[in-house]
């Protein structure tokens, strides 16, 4: 699932950065609020960039249903 990629390859480069910027081990966890919608967000623009490429429905259903609030 190419939305489960993106939203785990945000971790990911995330963590790369954190490490290349050299932040201690002891601040690497951070708020999980703030990279989940650091990750979600991703899941959006690959949700929105799909859905402008195609006419197909169901990229924008992908992008409506991880917009909505009940998510």
């Amino acid at each position: 699932d190419v939305r489960v990629l993106a939203h785990e390859s945000t971790h990911a480069v995330q963590r790369q950065l954190m490490d290349a910027s050299g932040v201690p081990m002891a601040y690497t966890s951070g708020p999980s609020y703030l990279a989940e919608a650091m990750a979600i967000f991703n899941e959006l623009l690959l949700a929105d960039a799909m859905a402008a490429r195609t006419s197909d429905p169901f990229y924008l259903e992908q992008f409506l249903e991880l917009s909505s609030p009940t998510r």
